[in-house]
Protein backbone atom coordinates (compact mmCIF):
# COMPACT_ATOMS: atom_id res chain seq x y z
CA UNK A 1 0.00 0.00 0.00
CA UNK A 2 0.84 3.15 -0.75
CA UNK A 3 0.26 6.56 1.27
CA UNK A 4 -1.53 9.01 -0.91
CA UNK A 5 -2.28 12.69 -0.34
CA UNK A 6 -6.14 12.70 1.08
CA UNK A 7 -7.94 13.59 -2.60
CA UNK A 8 -10.04 16.69 -2.71
CA UNK A 9 -13.70 14.22 -3.41
CA UNK A 10 -14.80 10.67 -1.82
CA UNK A 11 -14.98 8.69 -5.38
CA UNK A 12 -18.37 7.83 -6.09
CA UNK A 13 -20.37 4.90 -4.07
CA UNK A 14 -19.66 1.63 -6.14
CA UNK A 15 -16.34 2.35 -7.79
CA UNK A 16 -13.54 0.73 -6.18
CA UNK A 17 -10.69 0.32 -8.61
CA UNK A 18 -6.87 -0.16 -7.79
CA UNK A 19 -6.42 3.58 -7.19
CA UNK A 20 -9.17 4.00 -5.83
CA UNK A 21 -8.28 6.00 -2.69
CA UNK A 22 -9.43 4.59 0.57
CA UNK A 23 -9.69 5.36 4.60
CA UNK A 24 -8.40 3.80 6.83
CA UNK A 25 -8.19 5.50 10.83
CA UNK A 26 -8.50 8.83 8.87
CA UNK A 27 -5.46 7.93 6.50
CA UNK A 28 -6.27 7.60 2.67
CA UNK A 29 -4.53 4.70 1.68
CA UNK A 30 -4.23 3.44 -2.77
CA UNK A 31 -4.08 -0.37 -2.58
CA UNK A 32 -1.22 -1.30 -5.16
CA UNK A 33 -2.35 -4.87 -5.74
CA UNK A 34 -0.25 -6.46 -9.44
CA UNK A 35 -0.05 -2.67 -10.74
CA UNK A 36 2.42 -1.98 -8.36
CA UNK A 37 4.95 -4.52 -9.03
CA UNK A 38 4.79 -3.78 -12.36
CA UNK A 39 4.52 -0.33 -12.28
CA UNK A 40 8.35 -0.53 -9.98
CA UNK A 41 9.86 -3.05 -12.53
CA UNK A 42 8.49 -1.71 -15.44
CA UNK A 43 7.50 -5.74 -16.55
CA UNK A 44 3.95 -6.33 -17.68
CA UNK A 45 3.99 -9.59 -16.47
CA UNK A 46 5.46 -9.63 -13.17
CA UNK A 47 3.66 -11.14 -9.95
CA UNK A 48 3.83 -12.62 -6.85
CA UNK A 49 1.24 -14.96 -6.18
CA UNK A 50 1.34 -18.85 -5.03
CA UNK A 51 0.35 -19.04 -1.74
CA UNK A 52 1.60 -21.66 1.01
CA UNK A 53 4.83 -22.24 -1.09
CA UNK A 54 7.42 -24.00 0.65
CA UNK A 55 10.79 -21.91 1.10
CA UNK A 56 14.02 -23.59 1.63
CA UNK A 57 16.63 -21.57 2.86
CA UNK A 58 19.55 -21.12 1.00
CA UNK A 59 23.85 -21.61 1.58
CA UNK A 60 23.90 -17.64 1.05
CA UNK A 61 20.67 -16.91 3.63
CA UNK A 62 23.06 -18.38 6.50
CA UNK A 63 25.93 -15.80 6.16
CA UNK A 64 23.50 -12.47 5.14
CA UNK A 65 20.44 -13.53 8.05
CA UNK A 66 20.83 -16.70 10.06
CA UNK A 67 16.80 -15.81 11.76
CA UNK A 68 15.54 -16.61 8.71
CA UNK A 69 14.19 -20.61 8.77
CA UNK A 70 12.34 -22.68 6.33
CA UNK A 71 8.67 -21.35 5.60
CA UNK A 72 5.78 -21.13 3.03
CA UNK A 73 5.64 -17.61 1.49
CA UNK A 74 2.07 -16.56 -0.08
CA UNK A 75 3.60 -14.36 -2.41
CA UNK A 76 7.13 -15.33 -3.41
CA UNK A 77 8.77 -13.57 -6.34
CA UNK A 78 8.46 -15.15 -10.04
CA UNK A 79 11.98 -15.50 -10.70
CA UNK A 80 12.02 -16.14 -14.31
CA UNK A 81 9.26 -13.27 -14.87
CA UNK A 82 12.78 -11.04 -14.46
CA UNK A 83 13.64 -9.01 -17.44
CA UNK A 84 15.63 -6.25 -18.56
CA UNK A 85 18.03 -5.15 -16.42
CA UNK A 86 16.60 -7.46 -13.69
CA UNK A 87 18.65 -10.08 -11.79
CA UNK A 88 18.66 -11.81 -8.92
CA UNK A 89 21.53 -10.89 -6.62
CA UNK A 90 20.60 -12.96 -4.12
CA UNK A 91 18.28 -15.76 -3.16
CA UNK A 92 17.98 -16.12 0.27
CA UNK A 93 15.24 -18.74 0.11
CA UNK A 94 13.31 -20.74 -2.66
CA UNK A 95 11.29 -23.33 -3.68
CA UNK A 96 12.76 -26.76 -4.70
CA UNK A 97 13.16 -25.35 -8.15
CA UNK A 98 14.23 -22.09 -7.63
CA UNK A 99 11.45 -20.44 -9.59
CA UNK A 100 10.19 -18.86 -6.45
CA UNK A 101 11.91 -17.05 -4.22
CA UNK A 102 11.48 -15.02 -1.17
CA UNK A 103 13.20 -13.39 0.25
CA UNK A 104 15.24 -12.23 -2.20
CA UNK A 105 17.76 -9.15 -3.53
CA UNK A 106 16.78 -8.45 -7.36
CA UNK A 107 18.98 -5.53 -8.42
CA UNK A 108 18.47 -3.22 -11.49
CA UNK A 109 21.17 -2.65 -13.30
CA UNK A 110 23.26 0.04 -11.41
CA UNK A 111 19.47 1.77 -10.43
CA UNK A 112 18.53 -0.11 -7.18
CA UNK A 113 16.79 -3.13 -5.74
CA UNK A 114 13.84 -4.41 -5.12
CA UNK A 115 13.41 -6.60 -1.43
CA UNK A 116 10.41 -8.51 -0.90
CA UNK A 117 10.98 -10.31 2.26
CA UNK A 118 8.99 -13.08 3.98
CA UNK A 119 5.50 -12.48 2.28
CA UNK A 120 3.22 -14.21 4.50
CA UNK A 121 -0.55 -13.95 5.84
CA UNK A 122 0.34 -13.61 9.03
CA UNK A 123 2.62 -16.01 10.37
CA UNK A 124 5.01 -15.63 13.36
CA UNK A 125 8.18 -15.73 10.82
CA UNK A 126 11.17 -13.57 12.62
CA UNK A 127 10.01 -11.04 9.73
CA UNK A 128 11.60 -7.84 11.48
CA UNK A 129 14.95 -9.50 12.48
CA UNK A 130 15.64 -10.72 8.74
CA UNK A 131 14.69 -7.56 7.10
CA UNK A 132 17.05 -6.15 9.87
CA UNK A 133 19.87 -8.54 9.02
CA UNK A 134 19.22 -7.59 5.21
CA UNK A 135 19.71 -3.79 5.47
CA UNK A 136 23.01 -4.62 7.77
CA UNK A 137 24.23 -7.15 5.05
CA UNK A 138 23.98 -4.60 2.20
CA UNK A 139 24.85 -1.43 4.44
CA UNK A 140 28.73 -3.83 5.20
CA UNK A 141 29.04 -4.09 1.72
CA UNK A 142 28.76 -0.77 0.69
CA UNK A 143 31.06 0.34 3.50
CA UNK A 144 33.38 -1.95 2.51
Amino acid sequence: MVLSPRPSSKPPMGTLSLTTPITCSGVWLVRNEEGGLKNMMDIDDIVMWDDDTPMKVTGEASFISPSLTDFASDRPFHVMNSTGNWEVEVSLAQNDDGTRADPIIVRDGNLGRLIPVIQTNGGDEPKGAVAAEIIIYLMDSVSG
